[in-house]
């Protein structure tokens, strides 16, 4: 570590952080306000936090705290050594302290978390809700502080914009005035090209393949119960459609691909998942057999020249849910992940469509997303709460936490495609909010509101995160993510 040893000697209120504050307040203007429900803490003009009164304990008090982190950076760790503080110490404070231990350049903002929850009053107040003895040694994890996001522009549609999905260049859009768009992120508003896609509005859009400069392909899906597939030339501003795939008699409402970016699959009102692949043969998919086909027709399938059969049957259907299968995810090789307005969550073996386990989700589930270095999956409800889950545990508790601050529905949730605790999410009430799951507390909330219903979150490479909704506004913000 790094630190420079003061140890158990402490750090008087007037020595500790001395000649550090002027240099810290312009990089805590990047940070202002951070953490939306700080309660107990104002900023003063000069950068500087004040206590408001009767909540920072007695100015005289110390607590022993001992500094840990989970970075990576060798230069942002310190040796393990216990800290005398003063009790009426807040984040603001105790981050400035850490950057003179570490004595690194540039200085940065730290945020610190204390039994998974993140300081957001003084030391003293929270010692107080959580019952901490001051004759404890309290541990707190510093991580680097999220700066607040900037909105950057916004798009539109004609129409309610169904679902996003995006990358550091590029966002495509799926709207229900039955068009898919796609826009560059550096452009100055308008489309980079428009695709008459669908009969029927458009619910859902998923890359097919991982994006390229001069390439893209994606899916996209409608309640015209049909999936179709589109590559785009950028350079070229020119779409091909690629094929049809038809098997669902419901409104096809989810996508998700296949981590290798091979297959994808669908859920939809009609109650089914089903798998699909691009480059199957006709022979290897599903026959669709009437109610009147005892399934012995003796009448063989026309043969088809692969070369340029447009349309494509599915490879497999997935049935369980007694509801509509309303949000998907593939995340992870051999299991795909499923919600429905039935409260269930479900995992699939992917290559035999067997339901490996189901989740009581409590209320209708509207968007469902899977971290594999977090271990948790997150799904949307109606009930304006998010849940976490361990879909893998064996025993105890399945269901890790609630996260709850939205006034409405959440309706779309969206882990960080690096950050592995940072999580989005989107709802009815207008907004969407940034959490880092290792708090209950979320972290901000976008600063550019929809006026209504949220409908979709997608991030758009590690720094960018762009939302649709009900206003027909697509909105870009830039999240300044750093990389430890």
């Amino acid at each position: 570590g790094r630190g420079r040893g003061r140890g158990r000697g402490g750090f008087s209120s007037s020595s500790w952080g001395s000649g550090m504050e002027g240099e810290m307040d312009p990089m805590f203007d990047e940070v202002d306000g951070l953490g939306e429900e700080e309660e107990d803490t104002t900023y003063a003009a000069n950068g500087e936090e004040e206590e408001e009164a009767g909540m920072g304990g007695d100015s005289g008090e110390q607590v022993s705290v001992r500094f840990v982190t989970k970075m990576k950076d060798p230069s942002l760790r310190m040796a393990p050594t216990p800290y005398f503080v003063p009790v009426q110490l807040t984040r603001y404070n105790l981050s400035v302290l850490v950057n003179e231990i570490l004595d690194v350049e540039p200085k940065r903002p730290f945020d610190f978390l204390i039994n998974n929850t993140f300081l957001r009053t003084s030391l003293h107040s929270l010692m107080q809700t959580q019952k901490i003895g001051k004759e404890d040694t309290l541990t707190l994890e510093y991580v680097e502080a999220l700066a607040a996001p900037e909105h950057q522009k916004d798009f539109e549609h004609d129409d309610w914009i169904a679902d996003v999905c995006g990358s550091d260049k590029v966002v495509v859009s799926g709207s229900y005035d039955k068009t898919v768009r796609v826009w560059e992120t550096a452009g100055t508003g308008a489309a980079l090209l428009t695709i008459q896609a669908h009969t029927q509005p458009i619910t859902s859009v998923a890359w097919l393949t991982k994006p390229t400069d001069t390439d893209i392909s994606f899916i996209t899906a409608s309640k015209d119960n049909t999936i179709r597939s589109w590559l785009v030339d950028i350079n070229k501003k020119v779409h091909t459609s690629r094929h049809v795939f038809k098997s669902h008699t419901g409104s096809v409402e989810a996508l998700a691909t296949e981590p290798g970016f091979s297959r994808f699959a669908s859920g939809s009102w009609d109650r089914t998942i089903k798998l699909w692949d691009p480059a199957s043969i006709e022979a290897d998919e599903e026959r669709i057999i009437d109610d009147n086909d005892s399934g012995k027709s003796s009448k063989k399938k026309p043969r088809v020249d692969e070369a340029t059969r447009v349309e494509k049957g599915c490879m497999r259907t997935f049935k369980g849910h007694n509801q509509a299968v309303s949000c998907l995810d593939w995340t992870v090789a051999d299991t795909i992940y499923s919600g429905s307005w039935d409260h269930s969550l479900r995992s699939w073996d992917v290559e035999t469509g067997v339901n490996t386990r189901t989740l009581v989700g409590e209320k209708v589930v509207h968007s469902i997303a899977y971290s594999t270095e977090a271990s948790a999956l997150a799904s949307a409800h109606n009930d304006k709460h998010i849940r976490l889950w361990d879909p893998r545990s064996a025993v105890g508790e399945v269901m890790k936490r609630k996260l709850t601050s939205h006034h409405k529905w959440v309706y779309a949730v969206r882990w960080h495609p690096t950050r592995t605790t940072l999580l989005a999410s989107a709802s009815f009430d207008g907004t969407v909010k940034l959490w880092d799951i290792r708090s209950t507390t979320p972290l901000h909330t976008l600063p550019s509101l929809h006026k209504g219903k949220v409908l979709c979150v997608a991030w758009a490479g590690e720094r960018q995160i762009v939302t649709g909704g009900a206003d027909s506004k697509l909105k870009l913000n830039v999240v300044p993510v750093s990389s430890t």
